[in-house]
């Protein structure tokens, strides 16, 4: 009950409604919020910035970077090995920190290869979204609405919600998804904060779109504890064994709605002796042996790295 204190009981996964505002990490008290995004996203691209104003297409300027870090001064001499060296201003806001999420797809496209590994979640990937590459801690997700759930891989032919803390985007923006490069066969000895940080691309992994900008979009993160039935009684009740292994353990999960393979739902009377089996009641008369599960949900917050948001890798 410890370890699972931050989850709570649904009984119906898709008519639920999660408290979107409710138990809020620490974490997004230091992020901006939007009122309405989509109607701020609209406003902003549709402004013209100061920036286009004053200078005309076709100008020859000469451009000085002050305060440019050691590591970002060694990128920039390198800068001729991966391409172009582009210049662009930040719109209002882009330079703000929010959760931040995008609709990938790794769909199978014939005139182009695609990394064949899964993606893993809550590990760190290379993304390119309109003109910034950079790192981030992503999770993936699944589903058409709220709430989401939570999946620890994208695999090659799916849709995932992408989710990660970046600076903020406006609609329409592209996004490419990179996978991991081979260090393992390379022949240079690259330290582990210079494979973190190498801007070169790796193979293709997938596209998409940004979806929205949005802290309090709910992700469920799901477990599922089982036990099973060893004396059944009388008026569709019976004692488990398995799901809990002392009283107070049982006592915490009463309230929790239990479920069966073929459709039986049930609840916790009360706890028989003290290694946590359970006297229960099913809407019908289960059979001896037979599994019994209790699914508890949280939400899931993707890891927000402080270092990688100040490191502003925005070369290429």
């Amino acid at each position: 009950r410890k370890r699972l204190k931050n989850y709570n009981d649904m009984s119906i996964f898709k008519r639920w409604k999660w408290n979107a505002r409710g138990r809020l990490p620490k974490v997004l008290s230091r992020i901006f919020t939007f009122g309405d995004y989509k109607s701020a996203s609209r406003q902003i691209v549709r402004s013209k910035p100061p920036s286009q104003q004053s200078k005309e297409r076709g100008r020859l300027v000469r451009i000085v970077l002050s305060c440019v870090g050691e590591t970002h001064f060694k990128s920039l001499q390198n800068v001729h090995k991966f391409g172009p060296l582009i210049l662009w201003g930040l719109i209002n806001g882009e330079q703000r920190v929010s959760l931040i999420h995008l609709k990938v797809n790794r769909m199978v496209n014939a005139q182009q290869d695609i990394y064949p590994e899964p993606l893993e979640s809550k590990q760190r990937h290379h993304i390119q979204v309109g003109f910034r590459r950079f790192f981030a801690d992503i999770i993936f997700a699944t589903g058409r609405r709220e709430p989401y759930r939570y999946v620890t891989d994208f695999k090659v032919g799916e849709k995932r919600l992408a989710c990660f803390f970046g600076r903020v985007f406006y609609t329409p923006s592209p996004v490419i998804l990179f996978g991991p490069k081979p260090y393992a066969n390379a022949t240079l000895e690259l330290s582990e904060d210079q494979v973190a940080h190498d801007m070169s691309l790796g193979p293709f992994a997938g596209g998409g779109w940004i979806d929205s900008v949005d802290p309090f979009r709910v992700i469920l993160r799901h477990r599922i504890l089982n036990g099973k039935i060893f004396k059944v009684h009388r008026y569709k009740s019976a004692t488990i064994r398995g799901l809990t292994y002392n009283k107070e353990d049982a006592d915490y999960f009463k309230n929790v709605q239990l479920w069966t393979n073929n459709g039986l739902t049930g609840k916790i009377v009360r706890c028989i002796g003290t290694h946590g089996n359970m006297k229960c009641v099913f809407s019908s008369k289960p059979f001896l042996g037979q599994p019994v599960f209790l699914t508890l949900y949280k939400r899931q917050y993707p890891v927000f790295n402080l270092s990688l948001l100040l490191d502003d890798q925005l070369e290429n």
